[in-house]
C-alpha cells in the first residue's frame, strides 16, 4: 500500500506532497515551492518530470538530480505553475528506463489523455511495474 507524506511549513507557504510505493515515488508541488523542493532527497534523484501550465505541459527527464533541470525550467519555462516528478527511491533509473517512461508518458499526452490524471491508482501502479522491469 502506498504511503503518503504532506510536507507543509509553517508559513504556510509550502505545499509539497510526496507518495511512496516502494521501490518508486512522486512528487507534487507547486512552482514557487522550488526553495523547499532542493531541500527533499527526491529531488537529488534521476525521474521524470512533468511541469504543468493552464493550457500547456512539458515533459522531461533528468538522468542525474532531478532538482538542475526543475531550476533550468523556472527561468527558461515561465508559463508552469505546478509540477509531478517521479524516480526510484535508491535513484536506480538508465537513461534507456528515462527514455521509455518519457516516451509513455508523450504516448499517453498524444492520445489525448490528460497528463494532470498522471498519479491516479492506475498510473502509478503501471509505473511501478515499468520500474521494476
Amino acid at each position: 500500500m502506498p504511503n503518503h507524506i504532506f510536507i507543509n511549513r509553517e508559513s504556510g507557504n509550502d505545499n509539497i506532497s510526496i507518495f511512496y510505493d516502494e521501490p518508486s515515488f512522486v512528487v507534487i508541488a507547486n512552482k514557487d515551492d522550488l526553495t523547499s523542493i532542493q531541500l527533499i532527497d527526491e529531488s537529488k534523484k534521476p525521474g521524470i518530470y512533468i511541469l504543468l501550465g493552464d493550457d500547456k505541459r512539458y515533459i522531461g527527464q533528468a538522468s542525474n538530480a532531478i532538482f538542475n533541470r526543475l531550476q533550468q525550467h523556472y527561468i527558461n519555462k515561465p508559463w508552469w505553475n505546478k509540477l509531478i516528478f517521479f524516480g526510484r527511491e535508491d535513484g536506480h533509473l538508465s537513461k534507456a528506463q528515462l527514455d521509455l517512461l518519457e516516451r509513455k508518458i508523450n504516448d499517453s499526452k498524444q492520445k489525448e489523455h490528460p497528463v494532470q490524471n498522471l498519479c491516479t491508482p492506475c498510473s502509478f501502479v503501471l509505473f511501478c511495474f515499468l520500474l521494476n522491469q
